[in-house]
């Protein structure tokens, strides 16, 4: 955050949070071929389920 100049964290997250969601995104994949998981054809989480599960 202070390397890169912004005076607090949510000005940093709002900048660049949609690069952080694909590299997430690409981060799972990996370790789903890591491991072996089968994930095709698993549908993501709609946004009520997604707001769901991080309500609790």
């Amino acid at each position: 955050m202070e390397v890169l100049g912004h005076s607090t964290f949510r000005l940093t997250m709002d900048t660049y949070a949609h690069v952080l969601d694909g590299q997430l995104d690409s981060a799972a994949d990996a370790m789903d071929r890591a491991f072996g998981v089968e994930t095709r054809g698993i549908e993501p989480l709609t946004p009520a389920l997604q707001r769901q599960c991080s309500a609790n």
